[in-house]
């Protein structure tokens, strides 16, 4: 019985989340972040940041 719960808490979960990352209003959130991978100079680098 608890199991069953588990699992329908953790589906529930699961299609919440693929819900909010897939929606219209992240979309420019997650374009703006695939493209800083195809930056050529870091963040960090141009502003004077030290790690």
């Amino acid at each position: 019985m608890i199991a069953g719960f588990f699992i329908a808490l953790m589906l529930l979960l699961f299609a919440g989340i693929s819900g909010w990352a897939w929606s219209a209003r992240r979309r420019d959130d997650f374009t703006e972040a695939a493209a800083l991978a195809l930056e050529l100079e870091p963040s960090s680098v141009r502003s004077g940041a030290k790690s």
